[in-house]
C-alpha cells in the first residue's frame, strides 16, 4: 500500500461516532413506562411522542451526523496547523471521548432535572463551541472547541433524546430508534456536501458560522420538542410517584448477561468500522478518483438510514436479537467479500449494501440491551459502564486495522474484520439462546 493511498485514507476517514447511538439507546427498558406512564392504557401515538421524536432526530442531525463529517475538515487542518493527519485526528478523538463520558452524567440526573434543562445547556455547548471554532488558529484551540466544548455539547443533546423517545415507546420502540438515528445518517449525507462547499467557497470561518446558524434553530425546535413522557404524572391516589431508588452497582456488575451482551458487541465494533473507513482507500488503490471516494461515504451514509429505520420496525415483528444477529453475520460475510470488489460499479454495491447492514447493527444494539436491565435505577450507571467498555473498541479497532493493512494488505484487513463481526454475532446468538431456545421465537 502505497503511501498517498494512507494519506487518503487519514484524510477521508470518518470519525466512528456512531458508537454512541446505539449505546444509548440501552439506557431505558420497559420498566420504566411503569413508573413514569400514566395509568390505564395510552397509545404511543401522539402528540408529545412525535415532538419527541422531531427533537430526537433534529438532535442526531446536528450532533452525531455534523461529527460524522469530521473528514472535511482533515485535510484543511492540516495545511492550517502544520500538523499531520495523526495528531489532527486527536481533536475528533476528543470529540467522541467526551461524547462517550458525558452519558453517565446524564443518565444521573436527567430524573432530577428534566431532559429540557439538560438539551438546552447541551446546545449552549454545541453553538459556543462551533461559534469560536470559526476563529480558531491554533492546535490547542481546536482541541479546546471542536473537541472540549462540541464534545461535551454533543452528550448533553445527544443521550436525553434516546432517553425520552425510548420511554416514549414500547410496542414500536424498534422502529422509533430507527427514526431517531436516522437523523445522523442524514446528516452524515449533507454535513459533507454543505461543507466542503462552503469550505471552497467563502472560507473555514465561515463555515462554521454558516454551520452554527443552521445549527441554532434547530437546537431551539429540539429544547421545546422534548419532554420525558409521564414524568409529572401522579399516583392514583393523587399523590406524587416516588423518586427512583439509588442505582446498585453491584447489580449491574454481576449482570452476566449484559456482560455477555458487552462482549458480543464489542467483536462487532472492534471490526464494523474498517469498512466504513477504508473503503475510500481501497476504492483509491482500484484506481478511483479521490472525489468519487469521498462520495463513496455518502453513498454507505444513504444506505445506513435505510439500515436503521427498516429493521427497527421488522425488529419489533420479529424480535431484536433475531434480527442483531442476522445483521452482524450479513455485515462480515460483506466485509470478507470487499476485495471481490474490482470495479467501481462492485465498489458502490458493497458501500450500499455494508451501509445498510452496518447500519442496522447500530440501529438494533440498543433494542437489544434494553430487555437485560432490571430496573430504572440501573439506566444511567449501566449506560457509563457499556460506553466506557464498547468505545475502547471503536478507538483502538481502526488503529489495529490499519496496522493489519499496512503489513499484510486489503485481504488480511478484511477477513481479519469479517471474523470479529461473525464472532460477536455468534456470541450473542449464546445469548439469544439463552433467553429462548425456539428458534423461530421472537426475542
Amino acid at each position: 500500500m502505497s503511501k498517498s493511498e494512507v494519506s487518503m485514507a487519514k484524510d477521508i476517514i470518518e470519525i466512528p461516532t456512531d458508537l454512541v447511538i446505539s449505546v444509548s439507546q440501552s439506557i431505558a427498558t420497559a420498566d420504566v413506562e411503569k413508573d413514569l406512564a400514566p395509568p390505564g392504557p395510552v397509545s404511543e401515538i401522539n402528540k408529545q411522542s412525535m415532538l419527541i421524536i422531531l427533537s430526537a432526530f433534529l438532535i442526531s442531525f446536528v450532533t452525531i451526523g455534523f461529527t460524522n463529517a469530521f473528514g472535511v475538515f482533515q485535510q484543511y487542518y492540516i495545511g492550517l496547523l502544520h500538523k499531520d493527519a495523526s495528531a489532527v485526528s486527536w481533536i475528533g478523538s476528543l470529540n467522541m471521548f467526551f461524547l462517550f463520558g458525558g452519558s453517565l452524567f446524564v443518565g444521573a440526573t436527567i430524573n432530577k432535572t428534566g431532559p429540557r434543562t439538560i438539551v438546552a445547556i447541551g446546545s449552549a455547548f454545541l453553538l459556543l463551541g462551533v461559534f469560536l471554532a470559526s476563529i480558531c488558529t491554533q492546535y490547542w484551540q481546536l482541541i479546546l472547541t471542536e473537541g472540549l466544548l462540541i464534545g461535551i455539547g454533543d452528550s448533553l443533546l445527544f443521550t436525553p433524546a434516546l432517553i425520552c423517545v425510548t420511554v416514549a415507546f414500547q410496542k414500536r420502540r424498534g422502529l422509533a430508534l430507527g427514526m431517531t438515528v436516522a437523523g445522523s445518517s442524514v446528516g452524515g449525507i449533507v454535513w459533507p456536501i454543505v461543507l466542503s462547499r462552503l469550505l471552497k467557497e467563502v472560507g473555514f470561518g465561515w463555515t462554521f458560522r454558516i454551520a452554527g446558524f443552521i445549527m441554532m434553530p434547530l437546537c431551539l425546535i429540539s429544547v421545546l420538542c422534548v419532554s420525558m413522557p409521564g414524568q409529572a404524572q401522579k399516583s392514583l391516589d393523587g399523590t406524587p410517584r416516588p423518586a427512583p431508588p439509588k442505582p446498585d452497582l453491584g447489580a449491574i456488575l454481576k449482570n452476566r448477561r449484559l456482560l455477555f451482551f458487552m462482549l458480543g458487541g464489542w467483536f462487532l465494533y472492534i471490526g464494523l468500522f474498517a469498512g466504513l473507513v477504508f473503503i475510500a482507500v481501497y476504492s483509491v488503490s482500484q484506481g478511483l478518483s479521490e472525489q468519487t471516494a469521498f462520495y463513496l461515504v455518502t453513498i454507505t451514509n444513504a444506505a445506513s438510514l435505510f439500515g436503521r429505520v427498516i429493521p427497527g420496525a421488522l425488529a419489533d415483528i420479529w424480535g431484536p436479537y433475531n434480527l442483531m444477529i442476522f445483521a452482524g453475520i450479513s455485515s462480515g460475510v460483506i466485509m470478507a467479500c470487499l476485495t471481490a470488489a474490482k470495479s467501481t460499479a462492485g465498489i458502490i454495491i458493497f458501500a450500499i449494501a455494508y451501509g445498510f447492514t452496518s447500519g442496522s447493527v447500530i440501529s438494533l444494539l440498543g433494542a437489544c440491551v434494553a430487555p437485560l436491565l432490571s430496573s430504572p435505577s440501573q439506566y444511567g450507571p449501566a449506560l457509563g459502564i457499556m460506553m466506557a467498555f464498547l468505545s475502547t473498541a471503536a478507538l483502538i479497532g481502526n488503529p489495529i486495522s490499519g496496522a493489519i493493512l499496512d503489513r499484510s494488505g486489503f485481504l488480511a484487513l478484511t477477513l481479519a474484520s469479517g471474523s470479529e463481526m461473525i464472532f460477536g454475532a455468534g456470541v450473542l446468538l449464546v445469548l439469544r439462546f439463552s433467553q429462548n431456545k425456539k428458534l423461530l421465537a421472537k426475542v
